[in-house]
């Protein structure tokens, strides 16, 4: 049989027409089987959905019938229990409301099937309404009999008490006892007892009696034929209320039944959806697993079809040469590859050999190229960790130096030649400190490590400040450092001004510091951005282009130099002039790009120089930038202001020039100080000394600082301490690790003595006594 359908199918030469031919084959088999099967499930889905609305809205229905009934069993009982005629009438038009709600629902339910149950709820509901309908008149009666009662009764009482008889009390007094009796026979005892007290009071008869004997016309005694209305009164009311509860339990007895038929009928449709649905789930079932049969004959036919008419023609010559591709033996000669044939698959073939040939020699160049990139990420990561320790081993010492030279230039016996050889030093480590951060900072650029921290500030206030502190530079160099007062430019933009102000620092300085004389001028201008798009949100900030212009009359840049001006540790001037490491203008670069700006420069020998910067900002309100002026003095702290409490200060430091800087810091002003050597011994001197602040150093042995404040924050008292980390990281992931941990503050090393001083002031409240303070002749003293 398959010898006689592989005569029957068609015999292709190219590759092509083969897996066409193979490949449209299978596809109409599985395409075939897929309609079928969609079809199929697209009969049973109408067909269940048909069925399944029909049973859910039988089953909605019902269940507003039940909720009908709820109803009437609800406003029958308010009606029952209501006290006024006006109160009776309005339940009773709502009762018949809902009553004819449902019958409308019961007609809608007429050919649902199920005729037993609802002939039940018919005629619960039809006998509920025959009750209901002699109910609420007989109640309504009933309730204008008693307001009737009670209307005579009011009336008599009054009558009798405006005669100012004696016998009207009593009287009046029997009257109260007939309102609240029930019983027919103690109202008749009560009637009789009345008419024996009006004896001998015959002037009181014509207000009392219903009928005089002389008026009657028929000689009757008035004992025995007088009738009063007030007892003849109760005594009708209280037979209506008896005719009334007696009806008034058959109603509530037929509202049961009518609940008890539609709780019956709304459970019967339920089950009946229930078990449609879950027929359908179970007919849902059985429809997928024949389709999935129908679906899995189809692909194995199709996987039959395609495996007889490809495998023989096709995949065994594929297999051959893709076996000879997988092999893993790059060494000596290739294999000869053994099929044969013009098709594709001959081509094939052929190029596998060429393939193997190529191999070996690729084989060796991946081994080379994985060394490389194993190298690469070594030096990346090698980077890193320079970046992070060199960070810690140069701040560190420097801290020392400068440290013990501030110390030293405190010292009262100093010489001024002393003086004059620490201010020396002191500026050679402030020169060495700023050589240090500038190749730090190139390294966190490297290490793609530098980020930005945008927050809205003044940009003219930070103009002026470079201006102030660059202008004295510049006049010792015999230049007039200028601003152009005709820039136009907006004054509050958001935007990272630590980096902005250094930009402007480095380009103001390179200036002054090429410039033999004339003059340096910094303008600013600020022009539409044409990037925003027209129509923006209303809460969308608007950005403008800044730029910044740095103008010098120098000397000029050759234009050969231009290229290598932003590279590092370039330097283009004489060699007396260079100073410094060459990295200004890298870093400037490297910030303007991180600010998505764009930085050139234009230079014109024995004319001058102009650095022009381009920047994208965002402008915000005087209102969003916080007006803060630091109260802090930069000058000499001689003690503490009397009248203060005892501080107690703990230094966690493990280097010993660190610890005795800062301790000798602590002493000259009379502040109690000890010393941890690391993390462990500073939680177990808090727990005994409970210091006030506590200097933490980020790094120790035994126990660092994050994991010492980590300790101290959970013990008690733990959040009352002032913590503040002491790091020489650059990293601001470092810092924000420390604040995380649970640190108030954090001070980079070196730091200045003010910033100590200032900190403590700031976190404890402690007031100074500065060298300003002191009186003129102690301090010629």
């Amino acid at each position: 049989m398959l010898a006689a359908l592989k005569r029957l199918l068609p015999h292709f030469h190219s590759l092509r027409r083969q897996l066409m031919f193979a490949l449209l084959m299978v596809v109409v088999l599985i395409v075939a089987g897929g309609l079928t099967a969609v079809y199929t499930l697209h009969t049973f889905a109408n067909t269940a959905q048909h069925l399944a609305k029909e049973r859910l809205a039988r089953m909605q229905i019902a269940q507003d019938l039940h909720s009908r009934a709820l109803l009437i069993e609800h406003e029958t009982h308010q009606m029952l229990a209501a006290g006024s005629l006006k109160e009776t009438h309005e339940k009773y038009a709502e009762i018949i409301k809902h009553l004819e709600e449902l019958d409308s629902l019961e007609h809608k339910l007429g050919s649902a099937g199920n005729d037993v149950a609802i002939l039940m709820l018919y005629q619960s509901g039809q006998q509920y309404r025959n009750l209901i309908h002699v109910v609420a008149p007989l109640q309504g009666d009933v309730l204008q009999a008693n307001n009737d009662f009670f209307s005579s009764l009011r009336s008599y009482t009054q009558a009798l008490l405006k005669t100012s008889e004696p016998a009207a009390v009593k009287l009046t007094a029997l009257l109260y006892r007939l309102r609240d009796e029930n019983d027919q026979n103690q109202i008749e005892i009560l009637r009789n007892e009345y008419v024996s007290q009006t004896k001998g009071f015959s002037h009181l008869m014509p207000m009392l009696l219903e009928n005089q004997s002389d008026s009657r016309g028929d000689g009757a005694s008035p004992d025995t034929q007088v009738s009063f209305h007030p007892f003849a009164q109760r005594l009708n009311l209280v037979q209506q209320q008896q005719t009334l509860r007696s009806f008034q339990r058959k109603l509530q007895l037929q509202t049961v039944n009518l609940l008890g038929s539609a709780e019956k009928l709304s459970t019967l449709f339920t089950s009946e959806y229930r078990k449609t649905v879950e027929q359908l789930a179970v007919d849902s079932k059985n429809k997928q697993n024949n389709i999935l049969i129908l679906l899995g004959g189809s692909l194995v036919l199709a996987f039959l079809f395609f495996r007889y008419f490809v495998c023989k023609r096709v995949l065994s010559r594929l297999q051959t040469v893709s076996r000879y591709i997988r092999s893993d033996d790059t060494s000596g000669e290739h294999p000869h590859v053994p099929v044969q044939g013009n098709d594709e698959i001959g081509e094939m073939a052929r190029r596998v050999e060429k393939f193997l040939e190529n191999r070996q020699q690729l084989a060796e160049s991946t081994a080379e190229l994985s060394i490389a990139r194993d190298t690469a990420e070594a030096a990346n990561k090698a980077k890193s960790s320079f970046l992070a320790n060199m960070s810690h081993e140069l701040r560190t010492p420097m801290n020392a130096i400068l440290g013990f030279s501030g110390l030293m230039r405190r010292e009262p016996d100093i010489t001024e030649s002393q003086r004059e050889k620490l201010d020396i030093v002191n500026r050679s480590g402030e020169h060495l400190l700023a050589l240090i951060n500038d190749v730090l900072e190139v390294a966190k650029i490297e290490a793609g490590r530098m980020s930005l921290a945008l927050a809205p500030f003044d940009l003219g206030g930070m103009v002026r400040d470079v201006i102030d502190m660059m202008r004295l530079r510049a006049e010792e160099r015999g230049l007039s450092l200028q601003f152009d007062q005709s820039s136009e430019f907006p004054r509050f933009i958001r935007g990272d001004e630590g980096r902005l102000r250094q930009i402007l620092v480095n380009l103001v300085g390179n200036a002054v510091k090429f410039t033999e004389q004339g003059s340096v001028t910094i303008h600013l201008r600020a022009e539409k951005d044409d990037a925003q798009p027209q129509a923006t949100a209303p809460d969308t900030p608007s950005t403008k282009r800044l730029f910044i212009e740095v103008e010098d009359t120098g000397t000029g840049i050759a234009p050969e130099n231009l290229e290598r001006l932003f590279q590092p540790f370039v330097q283009l001037a004489e060699s007396s002039m260079q100073k410094g490491t060459g990295l200004g203008l890298t870093i400037t670069r490297q910030y303007v790009q991180l600010m998505n700006g764009t930085i050139d420069v234009q230079s014109e020998l024995g004319k001058g120089t102009v650095f022009r910067i381009e920047l994208p900002v965002e402008l915000a309100a005087s209102t969003d930038v916080t007006s803060w002026e630091s109260d802090a003095r930069m000058e000499e702290v001689c003690g503490l202001e009397p009248g203060q409490k005892e501080f107690r200060i703990l230094i966690a430091e493990d280097n010993r020039l660190n610890q005795i800087i800062i301790m000798k810091l602590m002493n000259s002003v009379g502040i109690n100080a000890k010393i941890a050597a690391n993390g462990k011994e500073c939680v177990e001197m808090f727990q005994e000394w409970q210091p006030h602040l506590i200097w933490m150093d980020r790094r120790m042995p035994v126990m660092d600082g994050i994991e010492a404040t980590k300790n101290i924050r959970s013990l008690p008292g733990g959040d009352n301490v002032k913590i503040i980390a002491l790091t020489a990281s650059v990293f601001s992931e470092e810092v924000q690790i420390l604040l995380d941990a649970g640190v108030d503050e954090y001070l980079r090393k070196p730091y200045k003595f003010h910033e100590i001083y200032d900190c403590m002031a700031r976190n404890l409240g402690m007031k100074y006594i500065y060298a300003s303070d002191q009186p003129q002749e102690e301090a010629v003293a």
